[in-house]
C-alpha cells in the first residue's frame, strides 16, 4: 500500500491522522466523530493480520470505564448560547506501520500536535493489526 503525505493540524487525532495516512480519509466525519475506533477494528472493510505490513493500522484498545460508560463532551454552542455535548468513547490508540519496522502516529503534547515514529518492536504488541481491503 503506498501511503498518503499528511500535514497535521491542531484537530487531528490518532484516528484522523491513520485514516489519511492509509488514504481513507473520506471514511471521517469530523462532525460526529466517526467512525469510532471501536467501529474500525469491528469493520468486515478490514481484514485482521498477525503480522503488520506497510500501511497497517495497529490499533491498543483501553480496558477503562471511557472505553466501556463513555463520556460527555461539550462539543458545540447553540445559537441562544446553550452549550450541548456528544458522549464519546475513548476505545484506544491508533498508529501505522510504516517502512523499515517504523511505526507513526500523532499525539496531543503542550506543545501541540506532533508526529511520532517509533520502531516497532520498542512498543507493546498491538490488540489488533488491520490491513484494509481494496
Amino acid at each position: 500500500m503506498k501511503l498518503k503525505e499528511v500535514i497535521i493540524t491542531h484537530r487531528d487525532s490518532c484516528k484522523t491522522y491513520v485514516l489519511k495516512r492509509v488514504g481513507l480519509s473520506h471514511l471521517l466525519d469530523m462532525n460526529t466523530d466517526s467512525p469510532t475506533t471501536k467501529e474500525i477494528y469491528n469493520s468486515n472493510d478490514f481484514i485482521k493480520l498477525d503480522k503488520p505490513e506497510v500501511g497497517c493500522i495497529l490499533i491498543w484498545t483501553h480496558k477503562n470505564d471511557y472505553a466501556e460508560n463513555g463520556y460527555w463532551q461539550p462539543h458545540g454552542i447553540s445559537e441562544d448560547g446553550r452549550i450541548f455535548s456528544i458522549k464519546r468513547f475513548d476505545y484506544g490508540h491508533m498508529a501505522v506501520y510504516e517502512e523499515e519496522n517504523m511505526v507513526s502516529d500523532v499525539s496531543w503534547e503542550s506543545q501541540g500536535t506532533i508526529i511520532r515514529l517509533r520502531n516497532y518492536d520498542e512498543l507493546p504488541k498491538p490488540d489488533f493489526i488491520l490491513k484494509y481491503k481494496l
